[in-house]
């Protein structure tokens, strides 16, 4: 049998070799993969609530009036509007996704409520806080300082 030096390709050993090491690679990687979605999810959640949160307090600020986020717990979402001094309004509303839920609200206004003055400062007595939690037990505190209204989030 003659080789030919241009003959290109793979022996059917060499695939199977490589797909057999592809398939190991998957079963290691995977159950990793599937734990550290919970973790991404609640960091997505967090941010966007911390947001929407910021942009209450600016909007407060650029219309001198009151802005804010109303925490439903029951529903694990919250509602983002203003009150125009006959109630709330709400102007868009959130859900928590993707394994994540409402573990605590915290410090709030009976209502469960955080609105924010013409100046951009938190109404209410005592610093605010909402912990968001994982389908692993994950947590992560927002809150918010009364005094300067300053928002910071932390994990565990």
């Amino acid at each position: 049998m003659r080789l030919d030096k241009y003959r290109v390709g793979f022996t059917l050993l060499e695939m199977v070799l490589v797909l057999g090491i592809i398939a190991v690679a998957g079963l290691i990687i995977a159950p990793r993969w599937a734990a550290a979605i919970p973790g991404w999810n609640l960091t997505a959640e967090t941010q966007r609530f911390v947001t929407d949160i910021k942009r209450a307090q600016q909007m407060a600020k650029a219309n001198q009036i009151n802005y804010g986020i109303r925490m439903d717990q029951g529903a694990n979402a919250y509602y983002y509007g203003y009150d125009d001094g006959s109630g709330f309004i709400n102007m868009d509303s959130h859900y928590f996704q993707g394994g994540v839920t409402i573990n605590n609200v915290g410090s709030w206004s009976p209502a469960n409520d955080i609105f924010f003055d013409h100046l951009g400062s938190p109404q209410v007595s005592s610093e605010a806080q909402v912990t968001l939690q994982d389908k692993n037990g994950k947590l992560t505190r927002v809150t918010i300082r009364t005094a300067t209204g300053a928002l910071f989030y932390e994990s565990n």
